[in-house]
């Protein structure tokens, strides 16, 4: 599997992780000082962790759109940039830019840095 595929398929993970309030599965993607930006500011891994333990992150519905991008920085540093459709409980469905930067941390891939805006 290329690089792309391998980041995609956490991207994936991690959006149906969200979806399930599955905490766990977060944590094991996210670095140790990962910070992800967003409407709702920055929050670091230990807060996200949370969020979604307490089932605050829920999807019931969420989709990646067709052709994200790699942007390479390094053998083991890059990123994706894609843009998904989503929508929480009681909410009126959403578009959304994304870009996630991973790096390898112990022979794994792991979420560095995330940033999400509204379209």
């Amino acid at each position: 599997m290329d690089t792309k595929a391998k980041l995609m398929a956490l991207e994936a993970n991690f959006w149906q992780a969200s979806a399930d309030g599955d905490a766990d599965m977060i944590a094991g993607i996210l670095a140790d000082d990962a910070r992800l930006i967003g409407s709702f500011g920055v929050l670091d891994k230990a807060t996200t962790v949370d969020i979604n333990r307490q089932g605050q992150g829920a999807f019931v519905f969420w989709e990646i759109q067709p052709e994200p991008e790699l942007v390479t920085l390094t053998p083991t540093t890059a990123a994706v940039i894609y843009q998904a459709k989503a929508q929480r409980p009681e909410q009126e469905p959403f578009t959304i830019l994304m870009s996630s930067t991973y790096t390898v941390i112990d022979n794994q891939w792991q979420l560095i840095l995330h940033h999400q805006t509204m379209l």
